[in-house]
């Protein structure tokens, strides 16, 4: 059986697009450190923002491409300052996604705007968490 131009482009389209990049889903991803982050290079990897530090350890990201969502948890040692790009706030607003790992309720800690991504960040003791806005 023959199929015709259009559909059999979009056909082979729709193929594509669900081998390279799994179309309308979502993922996510664990590292054990920043290395092990950046030598799995692209795909999960390329969640991981460069301003999460060299020391940075279990780093966890949660990802939706439809919506380009996106959470991320990481555990630091020492001072962590987040990017200049981001400023101190009282109210950044909650994630849009969840995950296991996510807690329901975010610990206290100190909240950041970053307007250069647009994401929202609290710091809190050793963990830092970072998700997307709006």
């Amino acid at each position: 059986m023959r199929v015709s131009g259009a559909l059999g482009l979009t056909g082979a389209g729709m193929l594509m697009c669900t081998l390279l990049t799994g179309c309308g889903t979502g993922g996510e991803a664990q590292f054990a450190d920043v290395a092990a982050a950046r030598a799995a290079g692209g795909g999960p990897a390329s969640w991981v923002p460069d301003w999460v530090p060299d020391g940075a350890a279990d780093i966890r990201v949660r990802w939706d491409l439809d919506s380009n969502d996106s959470i991320l948890r990481f555990r630091h040692t020492g001072a962590w300052q987040p990017p200049t790009a981001c400023t101190a706030t009282t109210a950044p607003g909650g994630a849009a996604l969840t995950a296991s790992w996510w807690p329901a309720q975010l610990p206290d800690g100190t909240d950041y705007t970053c307007a250069q991504q647009p994401m929202a960040l609290r710091i809190a003791g050793d963990a830092v968490y970072a998700w997307s806005t709006r």
